[in-house]
């Protein structure tokens, strides 16, 4: 939370701190829940399943709210800041340390690409669902004189065309 409150890009206008808390905590305890020895170095264990319906979760709520893909990313990599500042603080072995710091790395940057894929499903979501009521917005045309037609533009004026 230190890091996402710190970031100069946070949209307090889409989301207010106490949601993102609590979006954060949900996020960070299915994947403490997860995470062992043993699928560290697996990001498509099954045993991430919660994780990553947590993640596609927010990156369509995101996309929908009106995130940018940059921000969502850096919801996703703060994540990863702040588990490996919390490891170098309690492993002091670089033998352990490295290549534990590499299986973090490692698993966070494919949850980012995962909620990027995400992100981009919500974003098509919501473009088709424009185009959708775009084009089932009906726009009559009147005759007004012989050749030229009229129709409304945002409700309530009326254009003149000629016919070519």
């Amino acid at each position: 939370m230190k890091n996402q409150l710190a970031d100069e890009s946070l949209r307090e206008d889409l989301m207010s701190n106490d949601d993102l808390r609590e979006q954060s905590e949900e996020l960070l305890n299915a994947l403490t829940k997860s995470i062992n020895d043993k699928n560290i170095n697996n990001p498509q264990s099954a045993d991430f399943d919660s994780v990553i319906e947590i993640l596609s979760g927010i990156s369509i709520s995101r996309a929908r709210q009106g995130y940018s893909p940059r921000e969502t990313g850096l919801y996703i990599f703060s994540l990863k800041d702040a588990m490996l500042e919390v490891l170098q603080a309690e492993v002091k072995d670089i033998n352990v340390l490295f290549p534990l710091s590499m299986s973090i790395n490692k698993l966070i940057d494919n949850f980012g690409v995962i909620t990027f894929e995400t992100f981009i499903k919500g974003r098509e979501e919501v473009i088709l669902r424009q185009t959708d009521e775009i084009t089932e917005i009906s726009t009559p045309v009147i005759q007004l004189w012989d050749g030229i037609p009229g129709l409304p533009i945002i409700g309530t004026r009326i254009a003149a065309v000629r016919r070519w």
